[in-house]
């Protein structure tokens, strides 16, 4: 129900700040919310590491705060006063996707995270415990040959070792 937006993503206070803003619907041919990503595409790419980001995420009914990876060949689309851009042909599920941390839609004391295959199937979400979603979390990613692992303040999450995958499906 959204398109992303450059004027979306502002930086305030040494905080990235990304918001959804009601679009009216007369004005666009498009979706109904704007809102905002970051995407580092042609800028960098890294295949194994640690990943981790500070974040409070609201709570509001039907928002879908996320801190999550695309394949580095991953179509975006931006748009600013309805010109669009796309940056590439591949869609999603093809590039592969990683969630470090999602927030459940309606819940403001639950994450998951997860990791989908190029064909689109998810190899396992993994819920955390209970959380306060709406105070400042580190959330964190640990990518190595041999594993992926997710965290919250440092309490393990989500793990998925390759040698229960084709380890080619999640890179």
């Amino acid at each position: 129900l959204q398109r992303y937006y450059y004027s979306a993503v502002t930086v305030e206070n040494s905080n990235l700040v990304i918001t959804a803003r009601k679009l009216d619907d007369t004005n666009t041919k498009w979706q109904s919310w704007s809102s905002g990503s970051v995407h580092t595409q042609g800028l960098f790419y890294q295949t194994y590491g640690r990943w981790e980001a500070r974040i409070q995420f609201p709570h509001i009914t039907g928002a879908f705060g996320a801190f999550w990876m695309l394949g580095n060949s991953c179509v975006h689309e931006y748009a600013e006063d309805e010109q669009w851009t796309v940056t590439s042909e591949i869609t999603w599920p093809q590039c592969g996707e990683i969630d470090v941390t999602e927030t459940i839609p309606g819940s403001s004391n639950r994450a998951q995270s997860n990791i989908w295959s190029y064909s689109g199937t998810s190899l396992g979400g993994k819920a955390s415990g209970t959380y306060d979603m709406t105070a400042y979390h580190v959330y964190a990613m640990e990518w190595t040959p041999e594993y992926i692992e997710t965290y919250i303040d440092g309490n393990l999450i989500g793990r998925w070792t390759f040698s229960d995958y084709n380890a080619s499906a999640v890179q």
